[in-house]
């Protein structure tokens, strides 16, 4: 497993989070949005930062830039098919496109100009001819494997609010978006037909349902920075929706409750606040957080926190004694203030 944050680069466990290893310490560039390993080369690395696309063929030991592909700009999703090795699509936020290399990542072009900010990307599951993509008010399609792309505007999103995607092999159809508008949540769609037709399965247009931020009756929130949206690969039903905090579904996004909290006296599970990411890998459910990783093999009951040996804590400040000049005090984000004696 490989994990990446904005001030840390890039870390590296083979043993399940109890140890980890920096492989990405080499440049002034650590500020890491996207990360993909090759499911045909256990060594070969893929990690969107905030100005390329770079890859290793050595498990992390030393990276190169691809060819192509968005300089300067935002990398925010990088995805392999699953099915193709040679196959790698990323999404280029400022720069408004979706980038397609056909040859295992060494050589990108850009395939798709989309209409506004390009966040996500997910293949059907079982048909990876049929690609989505989302981003600031819009969703796009693929039925080529990526090579070219038709908005869908049959849906009842906002023109402005980022999207974002989820799908199901327990019903590869299905295609789940997540909009929030000025931060703070707009709504749950689902598609049952590959984006053909749409139901709002929930709003926030009562005021008192903003599962994305901290009271769901007050306004606004933190996202597209805390957000995500996925889906059991076994339940169809079964959605969970990062945010501040972590809510869960069990009737297709119609519902959702809060299922873990940030305050260690809560009598849910514990993990950090600012959820930004959620992904499903056998069965685990992982979250990337504002304080590191945590995992869960049980269907989110239980959390594990895997965050320690990773160095990414972001300090904005620094400061060293005057009379012990070997104290060093820094705070840093949501994380607390740290002392080096």
């Amino acid at each position: 497993i490989i994990a990446g944050s904005p001030s840390g680069g890039i870390w590296k466990t083979i043993d399940g989070g109890n140890t980890w290893y920096p492989c990405y310490d080499h440049t002034m560039d650590i500020d890491i949005w996207s990360l993909e390993i090759s499911h045909a080369d256990r060594d070969l690395y893929f990690a969107g930062t905030n100005s390329e696309i770079v890859y290793s063929t050595d498990g992390g030991l030393s990276w190169d830039r691809v060819n192509g592909g968005p300089l300067g700009n935002q990398v925010n999703t990088i995805i392999m098919d699953p099915g193709n090795s040679n196959v790698l699509l990323a999404t280029d936020r400022w720069g408004e496109g979706i980038w397609r290399s056909s040859d295992g990542g060494i050589n990108w072009t850009k395939v798709y100009s989309a209409p506004n900010d390009s966040y996500d990307i997910e293949f059907k599951p079982g048909n990876s001819n049929i690609v989505y993509a989302s981003g600031l008010g819009f969703i796009a399609k693929s039925t080529d494997n990526g090579q070219s792309w038709t908005e869908i505007t049959t849906g009842p999103w906002l023109s402005g609010g980022v999207i974002m995607l989820a799908v199901t092999a327990d019903a590869s159809s299905r295609l789940y978006a997540l909009q929030e508008t000025g931060g703070g949540y707009h709504a749950t769609f689902l598609s049952l037909n590959e984006g053909a037709n749409w139901t709002t399965q929930s709003d926030n247009s009562s005021g008192t349902n903003n599962i994305l931020t901290y009271n769901q009756n007050n306004g606004g929130g933190q996202a597209p920075r805390d957000m995500d949206i996925v889906v059991s690969p076994t339940d169809k039903n079964e959605v969970y929706v990062a945010g501040v905090e972590l809510w869960r579904s069990t009737d297709q996004g119609v519902n959702f409750i809060k299922i873990a909290d940030w305050l260690v006296n809560s009598a849910l599970p514990f993990i950090h606040a600012d959820v930004d990411l959620l992904y499903y890998n056998d069965n685990a459910l992982y979250a990337a957080t504002d304080g590191g990783l945590f995992v869960s093999t049980d269907n989110a009951v239980s959390w594990t926190d895997w965050t320690s040996g990773t160095g990414v804590r972001q300090f904005y400040r620094i400061g060293v004694s005057a009379t012990e000049l070997d104290r060093v005090s820094g705070g840093s984000q949501d994380n607390g203030t740290g002392t080096l004696v």
